[in-house]
């Protein structure tokens, strides 16, 4: 058979269910475009069965009548210019592709009542399956924009049945893919609704909400009781420090490092309470945790969280350990543009990512302690360190270890415990220096021929904790 150029009716239904492949991604990329637009009040209306009528409310700037002619169209969007602006684009838009509005109105019928601070009117616009306005009307409306979906996949009978069978499970999807973007954007007013049903849910943050009050209202007031925030130090400016205590809203000055902004729980936290899985999101953009950037963050924090607790055998976790964390990112450090319903994003240098988060939550988790009350550790993993040497017992019994450790961080976080070592060093800053451990009966460590010494916890990492013995 030849190669042909397909109809471009055709092609258009081809590429649009890979934009929007069922109603919750529709849902998604609607949201996304009225927080995009400014949005603090978004409602959805949605049918029973999720395929006859889907509406998104919001309260954001609205739609220019110049640009009238060109929704609809794809390849057309206010997000970018060029390929260039995608270095900035993930911080400052959630959707930037073109493609949202073109697809929906392949898919389904479209009207769209628009209305900006500057029109007295709002305007109706009804939009053919080729994505052009086909009709226009005016009435009385506030500031902002309201899409109606009607008949979604009616042209595609498979996928339609498919989004009728698979409703309730889809409904539920909403709920949790408004909890996502409520703890990513605390002061953002979002709502559901099922046309004709029982069944809605609601997000009301109070004015000036901060992060915990999301977390007591979408998680529970049980569960953010086991809670803490917690940011790391890297701030950019004065005014960034009450940013990231209430961790609130996209800020508008981007970091020059990575900063975590984690709502997550305490080491004395009640596991049977917290285990209501991971929230997290980069710039505000909420992220899935079962792949790319996200499920590696869970992974790590899973890690020194489990660490910090002390489980009998038996004891197994539930589901998942809740934590709500944002990261803040430096211009131009990743690529939103990653898959269709860009729930992923490709770090620059995901290495340093993901580094810079365990250093983080090393400083937040010590490690877990046997009933002896000693640390269950292996010394030869912590504080960057590695065993170089391990000796015989000497006379004593004890056995001697010579660990060399990077030191070009400083020694800036050492903490107080029972754990502590005394160790002897070469205390000049950014070389490696060895330490020579002597383990005497009952798990004390001691410096051997000790002068200069640091004291090192081992349940953590390196502090600020200096001390010299003669």
């Amino acid at each position: 058979m030849p190669i042909i150029t397909l109809p471009k009716d055709t092609r258009r239904l081809l590429g649009s269910t890979l934009v929007i492949s069922s109603p919750i991604f529709l849902v998604k990329e609607l949201l996304d475009n009225a927080l995009d637009a400014g949005a603090t009040v978004v409602d959805i209306l949605i049918s029973p069965n999720t395929v006859d009528r889907i509406e998104v409310r919001d309260n954001g700037s609205g739609i220019s009548p110049s640009d009238f002619h060109l929704l609809g169209q794809p390849g057309h969007t206010s997000k970018l210019t060029s390929i260039k602006d995608f270095e900035s684009v993930g911080c400052k838009s959630l959707g930037f592709r073109g493609v949202a509005l073109a697809s929906a109105a392949a898919l389904a019928g479209i009207a769209i009542c628009t209305r900006t601070s500057a029109e007295s009117v709002a305007t109706i616009l009804r939009f053919s399956r080729e994505g052009a306005a086909a009709a226009r009307g005016h009435k009385s409306a506030p500031t902002g924009t309201s899409v109606c979906v009607t008949d979604l996949f009616g042209a595609y009978p498979v996928r339609h049945k498919k989004a009728i069978s698979e409703a309730t499970a889809n409904i539920l999807k909403l709920k949790g893919l408004l909890e996502c973007y409520a703890l990513a954007r605390p002061q953002v007013k979002l709502s559901f609704k099922v046309l004709g049903g029982k069944q809605w849910w609601s997000y009301v943050p109070s004015s000036g909400a901060t992060l915990k009050d999301a977390v007591v209202q979408v998680m529970g007031r049980e569960l953010a009781a086991q809670c803490m925030l917690q940011t790391s130090p890297f701030l950019v400016s004065d005014n960034e420090a009450e940013i990231t205590q209430n961790c609130s809203h996209p800020p508008t000055e981007q970091p020059s490092k990575f900063v975590f902004e984690a709502y997550l729980p305490t080491t004395t936290a009640d596991i049977r309470k917290i285990c209501k899985g991971p929230f997290i999101s980069v710039d505000s953009r909420p992220l899935s945790f079962t792949q790319g950037a996200a499920k590696k963050l869970k992974a790590v924090f899973e890690k020194y969280f489990m660490g910090s607790l002390i489980l009998d055998e038996s004891s197994k976790l539930p589901g998942s350990p809740f934590i709500r964390l944002n990261i803040r990112c430096p211009l131009g450090s990743y690529d939103p543009n990653v898959e269709p319903s860009k729930y992923d994003v490709l770090f620059h240098n995901e290495e340093l990512v993901l580094r810079e988060f365990e250093e983080f939550l090393m400083s937040i988790y010590p490690a877990k302690r046997n009933d002896a009350g000693t640390s269950s550790v292996d010394v030869s993993t912590e504080a960057s360190g590695c065993v170089d040497d391990i000796g015989g017992a000497d006379e004593h019994g004890s056995t001697t270890l010579s660990w060399s450790v990077d030191m070009s961080a400083g020694d800036e976080a050492l903490g107080d415990g029972d754990d502590d070592v005394d160790v002897q060093t070469q205390p000049a800053k950014g070389t490696l220096f060895q330490m020579n451990y002597c383990l005497q009966e009952g798990n004390r460590w001691k410096c051997q021929n000790g002068k200069a010494t640091h004291k090192i916890n081992l349940s953590g990492i390196l502090s600020q904790r200096s001390r010299t013995t003669t």
